[in-house]
């Protein structure tokens, strides 16, 4: 089928869906609802985040200082082209607050999207995956629709999509442009390569593999860009933290070690992984594991990894078994939403309070940690011997 049959067959679906399902006109107003209050306080109590920030670098950027180091802000690359688009297209900030508002939740619907369309492929029940998008937005708000996140989350969707259509080149492509918006979608690709490698599948997709490296490649400079006093580190989210005399500051090595510990984490759980798996479920789940992870130990002050994790908890939900485990990871994935959410937007002001719901966001994490690894249990070379 030609690019041309696929786009209009991908809009008269569209078009159908939305016309016709009345799940997914009940969502659409719901999260424009929440859209257009999002933009309307964040004019007031809201504000809109880091967008000054945004604004400040696009601004430099489009003059023709390119000093990343001074500018960066330790933004994945492929952000700045789409925050100078948005410049471009006004010199006002207010108007610029509100079309950054506008990309970032595009970026949520096309992830969405696509969600929905595996949901229909795989059997996973859509009102699940509408109530988790629906959930992820309310808890996030500004995070969202202000934040990077869903750029690199949406096209790890996209890519996973392809992948299991058996697209490889276009998947790879879509993983590298994630890898480029977000940097962390490289667990993704090690979990990938290391499953093939094991099912001596490399050569198929061998082209692919090396584009996708080459590609990548260059990220490695962006290392020398990192301004420590913007990266949180050490152990939780540590915002709130502070009242408990804990420093949210870290250095090059401690930073380093958490990124090659998280790689080290991935890495393991594929080789440990049975042969004949091989399907995005189990991609994800690898990825989800890695990224709790690293959210205990590096965890981003615009809550970039709560979105992401929100979002790829729901595509590794793709394929999976209805049942009390399932019921479990949603009660903890809530818990840890309505925190950061609380975090955010309620106590912000209390330090101690802070504090205390940081602490449970930890605890969530490691919950939704220990929940996620025992989906893998079926999957695994060496089973427990308790089983």
């Amino acid at each position: 089928m030609s690019l041309k049959s696929s786009l209009k067959d991908e809009y008269a679906e569209c078009v159908r869906l939305i016309t016709t399902d009345k799940k997914l006109q009940s969502f659409m107003l719901c999260v424009f609802s929440i859209l257009a209050l999002v933009i309307y306080s964040g004019f007031d109590w809201l504000g809109f985040g880091p967008a000054a920030s945004y604004y400040l670098l696009a601004d430099q950027f489009l003059g023709g200082n390119w000093d990343y180091d001074t500018y960066g802000m330790n933004l994945p690359p492929l952000v700045i082209p789409i925050l100078m688009l948005i410049k471009s297209l006004s010199q006002d900030y207010n108007v610029f607050c509100v079309l950054l508002s506008l990309s970032g939740f595009a970026f949520y619907m096309l992830g969405g999207h696509f969600l929905l369309k595996l949901c229909r492929e795989t059997g996973y029940p859509e009102k699940d995956a509408f109530l988790l998008l629906l959930l992820l937005f309310a808890f996030s708000l500004t995070n969202l629709t202000t934040g990077i996140a869903t750029i690199s989350a949406s096209f790890v969707i996209i890519s996973m999509w392809l992948y299991r259509r058996e697209h490889i080149s276009l998947s790879f492509i879509f993983l590298a442009l994630a890898t480029w918006a977000g940097y962390y979608p490289i667990l993704l690709f090690l979990s990938i390569f290391f499953i093939r490698l094991r099912r001596r599948e490399l050569k198929a997709a061998g082209r692919e593999i090396v584009g996708y490296v080459l590609v990548c490649l260059p990220l490695l400079l962006m290392i020398l860009h990192l301004h420590l006093e913007e990266v949180t580190a050490v152990t939780a989210y540590l915002g709130g933290m502070q009242a408990f005399g804990f420093s949210p500051y870290g250095t090059y090595s401690s930073l380093l070690c958490t990124v090659m510990f998280g790689t080290a984490v991935c890495v393991l759980i594929t080789l440990c992984m049975k042969r004949e798996f091989s399907d995005i479920r189990e991609f994800t789940l690898i990825l989800l594991i890695s990224l709790l992870f690293l959210s205990i130990f590096y965890p981003y002050g615009d809550r970039f990894l709560m979105v992401t994790v929100f979002m790829t908890f729901i595509l590794t939900r793709m394929g999976s078994e209805p049942g009390k485990l399932r019921m479990q990871e949603y009660t903890t994935l809530i818990v840890l939403g309505a925190c950061c959410f609380a975090c955010d937007y309620l106590f912000a002001d209390i330090e101690v309070l802070c504090a205390v719901l940081s602490a449970i966001c930890l605890v969530a994490t490691v919950v939704l940690l220990s929940l996620a690894r025992k989906e893998l249990d079926p999957m695994f070379e060496f089973p427990n011997k308790r089983k």
